[in-house]
């Protein structure tokens, strides 16, 4: 019996295979097809198109059109590599459009130089270890749903506002953005325009920095119209430029708009007059432990255990557990690099308010284990740390730990060399 459900087993994986192919493309002829949009062509739903070495801006006005529930899979960041018409200036063409109706998952590639959007999705998108770069424009618009992990948002040129990632939706969408960085956006690094309640932005170890905005507010964050979720986030040096507010986080220009924090470091952001970190009228509630540099002018009196927060207009009143200061906060943050991992972070830096004052669950409850680097966190003091980068204390890593050995063992082997022939 065992044996012939073993064969069932075996029969209907195999069939599921066969029902989705893998199409490969490389623009040197080496594989099946020249083009992506050649394979897309004959590519049914659920395929996998796997693209080899650098692709130059395919199609019209749209780019590479998707119009079926496919994966685009790269060789890596760097390895496989979209290009757009920025540089060559060819004209104002997207790099990849989707159709709404469709759900796409795009993984390891990087897409860049796009003359107007590297991606418009107007369907459900999936990004996995890919980078974006270089959008004239915008560099990924979502009017459907995305999910976003361990991607490196950077450098889009709308200087309006909207150049990072803009995600517009009036549905009862969902999206999550995890494991990531934005950053180096003229135009906010992340902007949700759903002027609906029902649409949720989750965003979770993650860090938005070097974004700016010359309008609106908002260079790090704007969120007009839902409810945002800011988790283990770090938000910091993103800047309101001219007579832009809030050069991290805009909660929106009504009370329409909910921003929650939890864990979260809001702080070294500038902006016009008295509200650097964080302005807006949208409303702002804390779930506890965020570090915010100062919280200028906004109504924080949702600030809770665990939170503190510079208040330098004296505006809220700490709520018991709260820690207020009279002064803007320093989180002492190192410079936005690579500090290991698959995205750039800001390394907490040594007596940093941040260490050791986070909070050990999410909204929901479950354990949080990994920073933004997929490092583990360590509870040093029964605590976990604030922001998308947990400190390290110094422990050495395992490659760390294999060199200290053989350097214990070449020592103790020299000394017994020596006496050998000391003593022979």
């Amino acid at each position: 019996m065992k044996y012939f459900a073993g064969l069932i087993i075996a029969f209907l994986f195999s069939y599921s295979c066969l029902l989705s192919d893998t199409l490969t493309v490389a623009a040197d002829g080496s594989k099946m097809f020249t083009s992506v949009t050649s394979a897309i062509s004959v590519a049914s739903n659920g395929d996998i198109i796997s693209i080899f070495g650098e692709m130059p801006q395919e199609g019209g006005i749209g780019g590479i059109i998707i119009n079926k529930s496919i994966t685009l899979q790269g060789q890596g960041r760097g390895k496989t590599i979209l290009y757009g018409d920025l540089i060559t200036g060819a004209g104002n063409k997207n790099i990849i459009t989707i159709y709404s109706g469709n759900s796409v998952t795009i993984k390891n590639i990087s897409i860049a130089d796009a003359g107007e959007m590297a991606i418009q999705c107007n369907g459900d998108l999936t990004m996995e270890y890919c980078e974006v770069r270089n959008a004239d424009f915008r560099l990924v618009y979502i009017a459907g749903s995305l999910n976003m992990s361990n991607c490196y948002i950077h450098d889009g040129y709308n200087n309006t506002y909207g150049s990072g990632i803009y995600i517009s939706s009036n549905n009862e969408e969902q999206n999550y953005i995890n494991n990531s960085c934005i950053s180096d956006c003229n135009g906010n690094g992340l902007i949700i325009n759903a002027n609906n309640l029902q649409t949720k932005t989750f965003v979770m170890n993650t860090t938005i920095s070097g974004n700016s905005v010359s309008s609106f507010g908002g260079g790090g964050v704007i969120n007009f119209g839902s409810i945002l979720y800011l988790e283990n986030c770090t938000i910091s040096d993103n800047h309101g430029l001219s007579y832009a507010y809030g050069g991290g986080i805009n909660l929106g220009s009504n009370s329409n708009s909910v921003t929650y924090l939890r864990n979260t470091i809001v702080a070294g952001n500038t902006g016009y007059s008295y509200y650097p970190d964080i302005y807006g009228y949208g409303t702002l509630i804390s779930l506890g432990n965020n570090l915010i540099g100062d919280i200028g002018g906004v109504n924080f009196s949702t600030n809770t255990t665990g939170d503190r927060y510079g208040d330098t207009r004296n505006t809220t009143t700490p709520d018991a557990g709260a820690i207020e200061s009279a002064t803007a906060i320093d989180p002492l943050l190192g410079p936005l690099q690579n500090n290991g991992g698959l995205t750039l972070t800001h390394a907490l830096l040594g007596g940093s308010p941040a260490i050791d004052n986070g909070a050990n669950t999410d909204h929901e409850g479950n354990p949080v284990l990994y920073d933004q680097r997929n490092f583990k966190r360590t509870m040093t003091n029964f605590n976990v740390d604030i922001g998308a980068y947990e400190f390290s204390y110094g422990i050495p890593t395992l490659s760390e730990w294999a060199a200290i050995v053989l350097g214990g063992l070449m020592i103790v082997f020299g000394i017994v060399f020596i006496r050998k022939q000391l003593f022979a």
